[in-house]
């Protein structure tokens, strides 16, 4: 059975666009607040380079060039579909959905509520934002990066058999394969479209 080389994969445009996916968004969401801001500033006060509007138009030009070059790298990846991206994306966020846990907690100390943040859920939680569901034509690659902490790799260990169950069930036509660890890096598994 051939199995995913890790390091082809992550040279691969599209793994940098899944993972910068919302820094991605992000700054399209700051070039359409600065051009509005630069829009009302100059409604308001008619002058275009005064000081201290120089740097909202920078942010401006610079976010939406950011966006616009993101955008363009996808798209001539070398890659079937664009909207696969967006299904990447969408598997991503089910699964975040599905098996984030609540990391803080509630103490009752001297009659005060107070709330604890546990590091154990919360380093779990930061491990399974940084899975990656790859979504092509012909298969799906899912990619879950092992976390430094042991207990957390145990606990997120523990949590693949129910991960690989969940995008089964989501994905009725693949058929997926157990996880394979590849190294210290990642584990891998890939979902081959059904015949």
């Amino acid at each position: 059975m051939k199995t995913l080389k890790t390091q082809e994969h992550h040279s691969d445009l599209r793994y940098f666009f899944l993972k910068n996916y919302y820094l991605i968004w992000q700054s399209r969401l700051i070039f359409i607040i600065s051009l509005v801001l630069v829009t009302a500033i100059h409604l308001i006060k008619s002058q275009w380079l005064t000081p201290a509007f120089l740097p909202l138009c920078l942010l401006a030009l610079c976010s939406f060039l950011f966006y616009l070059s993101t955008i363009i790298t996808a798209t001539l990846s070398n890659h079937e579909n664009y909207k696969t991206l967006f299904k990447s994306r969408m598997q991503l966020t089910k699964i975040k959905r599905k098996f984030f846990q609540l990391e803080i907690k509630t103490i009752q100390k001297n009659g005060a509520k107070t709330t604890e943040r546990i590091p154990e859920k919360y380093e779990l939680n930061k491990a399974i934002s940084r899975i990656i569901v790859d979504v092509r034509q012909n298969n799906i690659f899912v990619i879950v990066p092992i976390p430094k902490p042991h207990a957390t790799d145990e606990e997120l260990e523990a949590l693949l058999p129910a991960i690989h169950k969940f995008l089964s069930n989501e994905n009725l036509n693949f058929s997926f394969n157990a996880f394979q660890r590849q190294g210290n890096t990642c584990w891998v598994s890939k979902g081959n479209l059904k015949k």
